[in-house]
């Protein structure tokens, strides 16, 4: 499946517990410091291709964690995020990691304002 695809089904199923987990690490039990820094260069620049690629075909992010609040409250697990508003929805893409032991990952999906709402309470 090429991008435009992954986002138009994204945009339609519009189901937070659905993401496209476009690359992600095995579980990082046993990983040390500089194992986990390596991670986080490769999937960060992963992740910032992939914004690039979003933004080719929707101009420049309207959200951004480098620049602001927006992610923070509702998607606690992402490092870095970027989101354009599609549909009156929000597609996004984001580089996660939970814990230390859990998979680092570059996602990426649709979410609408009302499930936004309902993460932040």
């Amino acid at each position: 499946m090429n991008l435009q695809e992954i986002i138009g089904k994204q945009l339609q199923q519009c189901d937070p517990g659905r993401y496209e987990y476009l690359k992600t690490t095995g579980w990082l039990d046993e990983a040390g410091d500089d194992v986990l820094e390596s991670y986080y260069a490769d999937y960060m620049d992963n992740a910032r291709n992939v914004v690039d690629e979003v933004s080719g075909i929707y101009g420049p992010p309207k959200y951004s964690s480098d620049g602001g609040d927006f992610f923070k409250d509702w998607y606690s697990a992402a490092i870095f995020a970027a989101g354009w508003v599609v549909e009156q929805k929000i597609v996004f893409v984001a580089l996660e990691h939970h814990d230390r032991e859990t998979p680092i990952s570059v996602v990426i999906g649709a979410i609408s304002n009302e499930q936004i709402a309902e993460l932040r309470e």
